[in-house]
């Protein structure tokens, strides 16, 4: 029997993919190190899964961990995403514990890193495993379920 009862979502959860970016932000990484002892990077990741939710009163985006802002991203309030360097020449692969940089993402960029992935329901989306992740779950539920209902 699971500690918490999980009340099953109507909201459904678009992964998004934004891998596209990584070659930018390799780029972007490598300028920064030019000069430097440090070796260059050669991979990158998200430090989470994001998702986006469209709802009438905007788009919403939200991690896998239950995070994200809980207003609409808008141009002026943009997504912002963090990346994690997980390789570098010399060195290979590894766990990074910081970011390293990150990017503020608008709706039209968000858009476009649909993936083709089926939506996902929101209780599914958001990972389950602990008071915190019911918690974070329970207040998305609520919000966007809310604004379904109040328009």
């Amino acid at each position: 029997m699971a500690r918490y009862d999980r009340a099953p979502s109507t909201v459904l959860v678009q992964p998004i993919d934004p891998s596209p970016l990584y070659k930018e932000v390799i780029d972007f990484l490598n300028e920064q190190r030019e000069g430097t002892d440090k070796p260059r990077v050669t991979t990158v990741r998200t430090g989470v899964e994001w998702g986006i939710v469209e709802t009438p009163r905007g788009l919403y985006a939200i991690c896998t961990e239950g995070v994200g802002p809980s207003s609409p991203v808008t141009d002026e309030r943009p997504l912002e995403i963090e990346f994690f360097v997980t390789g570098e020449e010399r060195q290979g692969e590894f766990i990074a514990m910081f970011p390293a940089c990150s990017t503020k993402l608008i709706p039209s960029k968000l858009r476009k890193f649909r993936t083709s992935a089926a939506p996902v329901p929101l209780h599914e989306w958001v990972r389950s495993f602990g008071a915190r992740l019911e918690a974070n779950y329970s207040s998305w539920q609520r919000l966007l379920e809310g604004i379904e209902v109040a328009l």
